[in-house]
């Protein structure tokens, strides 16, 4: 079942899939790696160097040809909440870390730079706390300097710092709206100017803009859904964007022709939250990870080996949710855990057969989104089912069954009347047997 929604010129085709279970010819390993114990809330990688970012624990690194063992180095920051990092090219022979922080009443610094593992410097003048939460995100470009050409996404702002200079800019400003933010930025190292940025803005909630001169100008495109993370690649002449891949949480969408048609070719189903994604555009490999947003314990992981045509879930032996995912120049992919540390899988040993679930119904997205009181949800289902509709608040307690009752077949809809409930995050669950799907809704009153 598919859906069309035109936006001026702009083609959106959303095609609603189920791509759910797996059964594999060998399972791939998974190998630990150390730092468990530690709350992980970030990862980067630079050549063979592994930067892991906590809250608490400081900044670490180790060499991918030195694991496995403990021997992680800690660079330092302790007792902050480093919410980025992003190791890079810095000076003529080496490499840089650049580690992003949501600031405390002791330090009101938001970016710390190292180079080569030496202690970290403050690098946050021209970061105002008016447009700036904490950093969200931090990508870049190769630079001579310390600390090269970056970008910090921080909520309220996008920020750039130059070559060569110590003040961060903003080039982009987020309208101000409750719900509106600049959370991810993500440019190519190997080529210089293209630079993607996303998050949430305004009232249908989508932010995705990119652009050619390093930010100095910007192109809106609008992909299906609110972003939370995306990666990218560029054409073969290097005159556009290539093929974009976002999560919007539990649904992933593509588009090939550098966002201006887009599809939707995975929805995760369950309550599968995807906020970490990587693209191998060599091999057609596609990574996406996160947890479920009602079992804190999980971890998911996505994998599609033909550009996103198809999908399969890879179990997991640990618990998560995922907070990292990257792939290296080895050929493994690797992945951050908070409290349970940092693993890789030797993606030479994947080799899985895919499932795929039929749907049985889709949940669509709820109308208005944010909405004040009042919302429609609209859900289709193709055969006679049980079927339930349940809210779930933030924390994943059950607040309210809408439906809980065998439904006829076709398109169905239902008003939600949220008025005695406190403005926040919601979450919309169809479930009809094992087969789920879920849908995030905010009330803003």
């Amino acid at each position: 079942m598919s859906w069309v929604q035109t936006r001026s010129n702009l083609l959106i085709v959303v095609t609603l899939c189920f791509v759910i279970t797996t059964t594999a010819n060998s399972q791939p390993q998974v190998e630990f790696l150390g730092l468990d114990g530690k709350l992980i809330t970030s990862m980067g990688m630079y050549g063979s160097a592994i930067v892991i970012g906590t809250d608490g624990d400081g900044v670490f690194y180790q060499y991918s040809n030195n694991l496995p063992d403990s021997s992680w180095i800690n660079m330092g920051l302790e007792g902050k909440n480093v919410t980025a990092v992003y190791p890079h090219d810095s000076g003529p022979i080496g490499w840089g870390i650049t580690a992003g922080l949501f600031p405390d009443d002791e330090d009101s610094n938001y970016v710390y730079c190292s180079f080569m593992g030496d202690e970290f410097i403050p690098n946050s003048f021209g970061i105002s706390y008016s447009l700036a939460e904490g950093v969200y995100q931090l990508a870049g470009f190769p630079d001579f300097t310390i600390c090269g050409e970056k970008y910090a996404a921080t909520g309220d702002a996008l920020y750039r710092q130059l070559w060569g200079d110590s003040t961060w800019t903003p080039i982009y400003e987020s309208p101000g709206d409750e719900g509106s933010g600049v959370i991810y930025v993500r440019t190519k190292e190997n080529v210089g100017g293209f630079v993607l940025a996303g998050g949430s803005e305004g009232f249908t909630g989508i932010l995705l803009i990119k652009s050619f001169d390093y930010g100095d100008s910007w192109e809106y495109i609008y992909p299906p859904g609110g972003v939370v993370a995306f990666d990218f690649d560029i054409d073969s002449t290097y005159s556009d964007f290539g093929t974009i891949f976002v999560t919007h949480g539990w649904e992933i969408s593509r588009s090939l022709d550098g966002g201006v048609n887009w599809e939707i070719v995975l929805n995760a189903g369950g309550c599968n939250y995807l906020d970490e994604i990587v693209y191998d555009p060599v091999n057609g490999r596609v990574f996406a990870a996160g947890g479920d947003c009602l079992d804190t314990t999980s971890a998911i992981l996505f994998y599609s080996g033909d550009v996103g045509e198809n999908w399969i879930q890879i179990p997991l032996n640990f618990s998560g949710p995922i907070k990292g995912i990257d792939l290296s120049w080895d050929g493994y992919l690797y992945m951050a855990v908070p409290w349970s540390g940092v693993y890789r899988m030797d993606l030479d040993e994947l080799s899985i057969e895919e499932t795929h679930i039929p749907l049985s119904f889709a949940l669509y997205p709820a109308y208005p989104n944010p909405f004040n009181s009042t919302t429609t949800i609209r859900f289709s289902v193709e055969t006679r089912h049980a079927v339930s509709l349940h809210i779930y608040n933030i924390t994943g307690r059950l607040v309210e069954t809408l439906i809980n009752e065998q439904i006829t077949t076709g398109d169905h809809e239902i008003t939600w009347n949220a008025r005695n409930l406190p403005s926040g995050v919601y979450f919309v669950r169809l479930v009809s047997g094992d087969i789920s799907q879920t849908r995030k809704v905010i009330l803003m009153k």
